[in-house]
């Protein structure tokens, strides 16, 4: 009999042996498998088994000895014992036994006095303070009240611990799971195990506690490594059968049978992988343990790794697994899979793991929605309203279904082309499968946004180019930036190529800090820069003319001033606002003096921004100018904070267009320009007079689109180009696409806020001692420091050496990388990467408020040795 049973039994004993008559009950039911064999010295033991009738039956012999006010008669023949053991609550049996506690007593879980209190966790705590330390006895019965420990289990824990108390002199500590981790991570004990001659101890220890059987008849080493792979292949095999894998190639391999010991067993490994200071241990041992066992040729379907990190092959076969599921169309197991993995040991040791995750997770959510949006896009119909409100914000089609956006398609695949561009592939002859995914992706989506182009071209044909109820981009300087003058000082942000979408993501980093809205706007066509900066200039909405400037450009004539560039607009924006200072988004980001001064003594602040324009057109690596474009979204962000902290009382960031970002069109896509008299020639719009188009391009007057003068517009279809001078590219704009036409309005106020100063605590470690490639990872946890700290902290998390920044946050755990949420109390686990330029022996990490880029915690002096 265990230690736990004989000490609920002998509280049972005694009440029966004081009172005669015991009513035992038990609501959960966890003393069920003990009654169903339990016998006590003379004792009758009766058991509710659904009619109390029944029970009441059987205990008719017995109530004789009752009086008529429920007590046993003082002489009787004979005396009762008898325990009525209820598996259910008080409440809930309508009082059927309320002469029987009469006579007798009632012992319950929560029961007064002590003595008659069956709770498990109050017993169990009981017989452990005895025999257990209190780190021991506290988890114990954490245990208990989560349903993890029965009372079998506690009696075996019992057992054990009586056992393992002489090794506290070598390991001072007498919980197994704290013992095991020690022997296996600190060899500097082997010394005193050798001197206690304690091997076979602790071989019992093993089985014991873990199920896991080792001869001690060898080396500290060989116990040490034979320990470790019994541990970990067994882990695998538990985790692997719970995933239902039917192949039996693991059958061979010893598990404990004991639930409690499969138990602490997957418990050991789950802790040993997640204590920071011994997972370097952990991750020697598990490469050790799957090379020496050939793990990577097992050929078990992956599907039965979804709840194993033990290896590190496993993580990887679960990703070639999802990369091959998106390609057969099956996203949504993909993304199942994929959410389950956001945090695994492994994910932490080999940091290009998280970035394939996350390549494969928008794989998934672009391939759900290209399918979401090519069914809706059949039932819509030739509406451009219609269109471009289920773009921006879904529609109701369905009412199982709630309403999605489109532009989450070019969220996804934006987000797909980052942390790809952030993955370094190995060399070789043939694509990888998470290469083939990314390919099949690129093609699945330019497939929608051909159909979508097509289908928006045909309806703003069929309307006239006119779209009833959506903001037109001549509209908003006489909407929204002349009115707001006249309450304060005012800044006017233009930023080229900034699609609708992004204004979305752009607004997301700003919502707790100032009042903001964001509303569609389609911009003018042809969607090239000159025609869209000017539509945002003042008196736009009174006329604009298209015209040819010189050879192979064309200007826009706004009032009686012809706009051909940036200098020319900034000119006419100065002489219609003359208390106005002009700035680039750098001037903004980090002010000097000078600006600073100009920005308060301004009216207006007129801002430009070309970068992400800029990066597309010109930079040859286009996977640099995705990520650098990821960048433009935080220095816009870090430039409106400085203008509210000078002064700016309200803002409008608005667009001249937006962009296609694709593969490099192929040549089969290209068309020939119509000839005739060429003004100018982009990829995706022709402007001039006269010539020929080729089938299925959209010819239509400049007058048709809203603009004075003889010029004819030519688009191509779909997302089809036109052959043009220049390197090809896929960056591209100026023709007829959600992606080109919408862009965003965004109306940023300032608002008063009180500011609380007290201490804030943020944690930042290391998940490996030292950094050895230019992917690491930390863990980075926000602890708070008094009452009116918010829940949720936005940071920013770098490298610094030799007073520069030389890595940056390119994927986390949970949210934005660039502003990174630390929810308090929860690790958010960080993925940075040191350019490729930098050459540095120590780095320190720096973790800064997002807002104030204010210091919040450091990690300092880290070594870095990075193999060539």
């Amino acid at each position: 009999m265990g230690k736990v049973t004989h000490e609920l039994l002998s509280l049972i004993s005694k009440q029966i042996q004081d009172h005669g008559i015991v009513v035992w009950y038990d609501p959960e039911g966890v003393y069920q498998n003990l009654v169903r064999d339990l016998s006590l010295h003379e004792t009758t033991i009766l058991t509710y088994s659904g009619s109390f009738l029944e029970l009441r039956w059987q205990l008719e012999p017995f109530l004789e000895f009752v009086d008529e006010e429920g007590k046993i008669n003082s002489n009787p023949d004979v005396p009762p014992k008898v325990l009525i053991y209820v598996p259910m609550s008080p409440s809930d049996t309508n009082h059927a036994l309320v002469e029987v506690e009469k006579a007798g007593v009632v012992m319950a879980p929560g029961a007064s006095p002590w003595q008659r209190n069956t709770r498990l966790r109050v017993i169990a705590e009981r017989v452990f303070k005895k025999i257990a330390p209190p780190e021991q006895v506290k988890e114990i019965v954490s245990d208990v009240e989560a349903g993890k420990l029965a009372l079998e289990d506690l009696d075996q824990l019992a057992h054990a611990d009586e056992e393992i108390s002489t090794l506290k002199l070598i390991f001072d500590t007498t919980v197994p799971k704290e013992l095991a981790l020690k022997f296996l991570c600190q060899e500097e004990l082997d010394p005193k195990i050798a001197e206690k001659d304690a091997l076979p101890e602790l071989g019992r220890l093993f089985q014991s506690e873990f199920g896991i059987s080792v001869s001690t008849g060898g080396s500290m080493e060989k116990v040490r490594s034979e320990f470790t792979q019994s541990l970990l292949l067994a882990e695998l095999s538990i985790k692997v059968e719970e995933g239902g894998d039917a192949t039996g190639q693991l059958s061979s391999i010893p598990v404990p049978q004991n639930q409690q010991q499969r138990k602490n067993l997957l418990d050991l490994c789950d802790t040993w992988r997640n204590r920071l200071d011994l997972r370097e241990k952990y991750a020697s041992f598990a490469y050790a343990v799957e090379k020496e066992g050939g793990l990577k040729a097992l050929e078990i379907d992956p599907s039965s790794f979804k709840e194993a990190e033990t290896f590190a092959f496993v993580e990887y076969a679960l990703l070639a697994w999802a990369e091959d599921l998106v390609l057969k169309d099956n996203a949504q197991d993909a993304l199942d899979i994929a959410g389950r993995r956001q945090r695994t040991f492994w994910l932490e040791f080999e940091p290009e793991l998280q970035l394939r995750w996350r390549t494969v997770e928008h794989s998934a959510r672009l391939l759900l929605a290209a399918k979401r949006v090519e069914g809706e896009l059949k039932k819509v119909g030739a509406n451009s309203e219609t269109l471009i409100k289920a773009y921006c914000t879904g529609l109701s089609l369905d009412e199982t279904e709630d309403p999605f956006p489109w532009y989450l398609l070019d969220r996804y695949h934006r987000h797909l082309e980052y942390y790809f561009s952030k993955i370094e592939q190995p060399p070789g002859k043939d694509p990888s499968s998470l290469e083939r995914m990314v390919f099949h992706m690129r093609r699945r989506y330019a497939e929608v946004v051909n159909r979508c182009a097509t289908a928006l071209a045909e309806a703003l044909e069929s309307s006239g180019f006119e779209v009833p109820g959506v903001l037109h981009q001549r509209e908003i300087f006489g909407k929204f930036v002349s009115p707001s003058l006249d309450e304060g000082k005012t800044a006017y942000i233009l930023v080229d190529a900034l699609r609708y979408e992004m204004g979305l993501e752009l607004i997301e980093g700003l919502k707790d800090e100032f009042k903001v809205e964001i509303k569609p706007v389609v911009a003018q066509l042809p969607t090239i820069t000159e025609v869209g900066m000017a539509a945002l200039m003042p008196h736009a909405d009174e006329g604009m003319e298209l015209l040819e400037v010189k050879s192979g450009k064309v200007g826009v004539k706004v009032g009686s001033t012809v706009l051909k560039d940036r200098k020319s607009r900034v000119s006419c924006f100065q002489s219609l606002l003359p208390d106005t200072v002009v700035l680039k988004l750098g001037n903004i980001v980090r002010p000097s003096p000078k600006h600073k001064e100009a920005v308060k003594k301004a009216r207006m602040v007129l801002v430009t921004s070309q970068e992400i324009d800029h990066l597309g057109e010109t930079m040859e690596d286009e996977d640099e100018a995705r990520r650098l474009m990821e960048e433009v979204r935080d220095k816009l962000r870090r430039g409106i904070r400085q203008l509210a902290a000078l002064g700016v009382k309200k803002m409008t960031v608005v667009a001249d267009h937006g962009h296609l970002f694709l593969e490099r069109p192929d040549e089969g896509m290209k068309l020939d320009p119509p000839g005739g008299k060429t003004v100018d020639l982009h990829p995706r719009v022709w402007i001039g007079r006269g010539g020929s188009d080729s089938p299925g391009c959209l010819r239509v007057a400049a007058r048709k689109v809203g603009l004075e003068g003889d010029l004819e517009l030519v688009f191509p279809p779909g997302i089809a180009c036109f052959k043009a001078r220049g390197p090809d590219r896929g960056y591209l704009h100026g023709g007829i696409s959600f992606q080109e036409l919408l862009t965003p309005v965004v109306l940023i106020e300032s608002i008063e806020t009180a500011e609380v100063h007290e201490k804030t605590s943020v944690k930042v470690e290391m998940t490996r001692p030292k950094i050895t490639t230019r992917l690491f990872t930390v863990r980075v946890t926000y602890k708070g420091g008094g009452v009116f700290d918010q829940p949720v902290r936005k940071v920013k998390v770098m490298a610094w050496a030799n007073r520069a920044q030389v890595g940056e946050a390119i994927a986390v755990e949970y949210g934005d990388p660039q502003e990174i949420p630390l929810e308090r109390g929860k690790p958010n686990v960080v993925t940075i990467q040191l350019y490729e330029d930098v050459e540095c022996t120590r780095v320190s990490i720096r973790v800064l408020d997002a807002k104030t880029h204010v210091e919040l915690g450091a990690l300092k002096d880290i070594e870095v040795n990075i193999a060539i």
